[in-house]
């Protein structure tokens, strides 16, 4: 006589009774909680870009603001960051960064004095380049360097 296998995996299987187990069930999954999820860890990764940006911004409008929250965004953080900002509750800045490589600093542009309901645009030409020049001298994210 031949021994029974012992080690037989029983198939993933859940009785789902009700209407509100088959939602539950669903949010189980992972396809709702998971995209949201990934969507709030990118839009974060854009607010710390943005928040290096700041005050390079602020100073090429001569402005300064309070708020500077960043309420969508899109890239891959990595080596492009497309952001709409609220700097104010009816007044957004749309800002393009890009690099090749992520050693490089970020060529950034923007574009302000925008609504809600304005689109972000793919294209850095709908954008203002910003120029972080000081006489013979170019700024980074780190320091400035002597041309």
């Amino acid at each position: 006589m031949a021994a029974s296998p012992t080690n037989i995996q029983k198939a993933n299987t859940e009785y789902i009774g009700v209407r509100k187990q088959a939602v539950q069930a669903k949010l189980n999954a992972g396809k709702i909680a998971g995209q949201s999820a990934k969507n709030m860890y990118q839009e974060q990764a854009a607010q710390r870009i943005m928040d290096t940006l700041q005050s390079r911004i602020e100073n090429a409008l001569e402005q300064s603001f309070d708020d500077w929250t960043v309420v969508q965004s899109f890239g891959d953080n990595s080596r492009k960051c497309v952001a709409k900002v609220r700097v104010s509750p009816d007044e957004f800045v749309h800002v393009f960064c890009s690099r090749q490589i992520r050693a490089d600093p970020w060529a950034v542009a923007f574009d302000p004095y925008k609504a809600q309901t304005d689109i972000l645009s793919d294209n850095m030409y709908d954008y203002e380049e910003l120029q972080d020049t000081y006489g013979d001298m170019v700024c980074h994210d780190v320091g400035c360097t002597l041309q």
